[in-house]
């Protein structure tokens, strides 16, 4: 009976070690106060077109090895099928505003009907991937990903992939920046034409989304 005991005590031991790692109180981070940027750019008429807004709400939460093990080795959350770190991000459509001299109420009441923004008041993301694309730098800083995640506008939710760059800052922020190029119509919304001063513009389908979102460490509630 011995060697049924030892492998008995060997299995219990390796179940209590597995716990205490899966176990390990995972970091948030949650959106600093600056450093949050998103700018979305396309064409129109005879010209370019930005919006931007400096609000992006959300959190990233991963095991602690992310902040311990700076080149990433030991993070198992990283890669094709596994299961991403947590985040979630937000944008209010009311947040966003054209960066026009002339007509930019008309804009911007415009850009949020076809937005649907009553209806829709947020832009939504959700991380549900993600994996390296080059080695990690040994002082663990930019680190380039391939994120793959839901996006939601203006009631419609698609699937999408874009390179994201992690920079690490001080004080244990971190810093993600990323681009990605769609369509209006992707998100069933129609390319506007509108009438700024008395001259008629159309709008182009495509678009740019640019942005920075700067996160910290959560501070625990003092007991």
């Amino acid at each position: 009976m011995k060697p049924y005991a030892n492998l008995l005590t060997a299995v219990v031991l390796a179940g209590v070690t597995t716990c205490l790692v899966a176990g390990d109180k995972p970091i948030r981070y949650e959106t600093a106060p600056s450093g949050n940027e998103m700018v979305i750019e396309g064409t129109a008429t005879g010209h370019g077109w930005t919006v931007k807004g400096v609000i992006i709400r959300g959190f990233f939460e991963v095991d602690p090895a992310w902040e311990k093990d700076l080149a990433l080795k030991s993070v198992n959350c990283l890669g094709e099928g596994k299961t991403p770190p947590k985040c979630e991000v937000n944008i209010p459509v009311s947040s966003l505003k054209s960066q026009v001299a002339v007509g930019r109420s008309i804009m911007d009441n415009r850009m949020r009907k076809e937005m649907k923004a009553e209806e829709f008041p947020r832009v939504d993301y959700r991380l549900k991937e993600m994996k390296l694309v080059e080695d990690v730098p040994a002082s663990g800083t930019p680190v380039k990903f391939e994120a793959k995640g839901e996006l939601a506008v203006a009631g419609k939710t698609n699937t999408v992939s874009f390179p994201v760059t992690m920079e690490r800052l001080e004080g244990g922020k971190l810093c993600f920046s990323g681009t990605y190029k769609t369509k209006m119509t992707d998100f069933g919304i129609t390319p506007p034409e509108f009438t700024v001063l008395g001259v008629g513009s159309k709008t182009g389908d495509d678009i740019t989304l640019k942005w920075k979102w700067t996160v910290a460490p959560k501070k625990e509630a003092a007991e």
